[in-house]
């Protein structure tokens, strides 16, 4: 599409955010991404790239040129199967089936929940999977492939430029110029055994560490006004697969089930919300544990909160932090929300829906990541069906209580940091010398000098003055 009519509003999927560029288009070779970069360049236009618009955060919205990379979806196993190289319009969806095609992973990989997300955003957002000992997927990425602000494609990689220049590149919220391929290192596949159940509440907090730190993987979901939590554990295996496939086992009454359950979900929420305490309790004792051996690609966040992800789409904030050596600040993060929910509650009010969740890393080195100088990590995020009333609001209060209260927390930058009143106050504190450091080395690559490829939040987060 290349397009100059303002009528032609961007919107992302949750319907959060909107945009009217002056320009839209969607190249489909390099030479015409080029030939774009380089005409907005000419004019001063200020360009943003763009994926599928899966984030909730307002990195994407423009009034310049907007820049889709839809077209580009390449994707090449190096002979000596150890990196992947892809062009940045390569979605989760379409990575995963690749990589179970070749029989390699990404053992820190996203999931498939939101198959639709291009790997362009997830890289430049320092999106994240789970595992106490993994990195983000960013750090996974050993080259790129950028076209600049002139115009000009250059080439990246870890073993020519170093850890300081990668570090920046590969997660740079689109402010280095648009991303054309990305190479990323991956490992023999390997099978995991898959644990989901529902446990009590209160003995899984208390346990916390050894749940994390004892498992290659774990997962905690809270469906509020419950007094259990969804637990997913996996651990590497060399037994038998047992599914295979990102699914469930055809169960046509469970089907049936999370129809229902989806239908009267949507209802209540629309209709009555004062009755979200009983639908998340029926919800929680519709889920189905699971217990199967599967290709670590197979294994995916949430797996079975199908009546929520499938059905609907959901508005998300998320704070990611440091773990003590007791996990004292996670049981912490847990009590901050559960004390925010009751408070609403009281007064009538219930803006969320779906869940609390809890996802576990090691760090990560890219310098703007929330994760960078961390011993251990934690990501917490609360989710609900993106139309219900006053969950930005309160997802807000929630993020800004978080981040004042939490060790190094630090905003996801793909999420609705947006939604905190202070929100650029506070992430200029929390990522300080970060920024200043991304800035430094940015400058030195000449990618932009000028400031085309930012926009009105990053303008604001960086303290960028556009020359006159």
């Amino acid at each position: 599409m290349n397009s100059s009519d303002p009528t032609k509003i961007w919107q992302n999927w949750a319907e959060n955010l909107s945009a009217t560029p002056t320009q839209r288009h969607a190249p489909k070779t390099l030479e015409e991404l080029i030939a774009v970069v380089k005409s907005a360049s000419a004019h001063g236009h200020r360009m943003r790239a763009v994926g599928n618009g899966h984030s909730w955060s307002p990195l994407v919205p423009t009034e310049g040129v907007m820049i889709s990379m839809q077209n580009f979806n390449a994707i090449h196993l190096a002979d000596d199967r150890r990196t992947v190289t892809m062009q940045a319009g390569v979605t989760v969806d379409a990575f995963a089936q690749f990589l179970l095609a070749n029989d390699v992973c990404q053992p820190s990989g996203v999931g498939i929940g939101l198959g639709e997300a291009q790997y362009g955003g997830i890289v430049s957002t320092g999106c994240h999977g789970s595992g106490i000992e993994q990195q983000s997927v960013s750090d996974w990425v050993v080259g790129l492939e950028i076209v600049t602000a002139g115009g000009v494609l250059r080439s990246y990689s870890l073993a020519k430029d170093g850890r300081q220049v990668m570090d920046v590149l590969c997660l740079s919220l689109g402010l280095c110029g648009v991303i054309h391929t990305i190479t990323t290192k991956v490992e023999p596949m390997f099978r995991v055994h898959v644990v989901e159940s529902k446990e009590p509440l209160a003995a899984t907090l208390a346990g916390l560490e050894a749940l994390v730190m004892k498992n290659d993987y774990a997962e905690v979901s809270w469906m509020p006004f419950n007094d259990g939590v969804w637990v997913q554990k996996a651990n590497r295996t060399d037994a038998p697969i047992t599914r295979d496939g990102f699914a469930p086992p055809n169960n046509p009454f469970m089907d049936l089930v999370y129809r229902a359950g989806s239908a009267m979900a949507l209802s209540v929420i629309e209709n009555n919300p004062s009755m979200t305490p009983s639908l998340l309790k029926a919800s929680f004792l519709a889920l189905d544990p699971g217990d199967y051996v599967a290709k670590v690609t197979h294994y995916i966040h949430c797996a079975d909160y199908r009546f929520f992800l499938d059905a609907y789409k959901i508005s998300d904030i998320e704070v990611i932090f440091e773990i003590d050596e007791r996990f004292d600040s996670v049981r912490k993060a847990f009590a901050i929300a559960s004390a925010k929910i009751d408070q609403w509650a009281t007064a009538g009010r219930y803006p969320i829906n779906v869940t609390l969740g809890f996802r576990f890393i090691k760090d990560s080195d890219a310098t703007l990541s929330p994760a960078r100088g961390n011993r251990y990590t934690c990501m917490v995020e609360v989710f609900s069906y993106h139309r219900t009333d006053l969950f930005e609001t309160f997802a807000g209060e929630l993020a800004t209580a978080w981040m004042t209260e939490l060790p190094r927390a630090r905003p996801h930058f793909a999420k609705g940091f947006q939604f905190m009143k202070k929100a650029i106050p506070l992430m200029r504190e929390a990522f300080g010398e970060q920024l200043r450091s991304f800035l430094a080395v940015r400058a030195a690559l000449g990618v932009d000098p000028d400031n085309l490829f930012s926009n009105a939040i990053l303008d604001e987060l960086f303290s960028i003055h556009r020359a006159p």
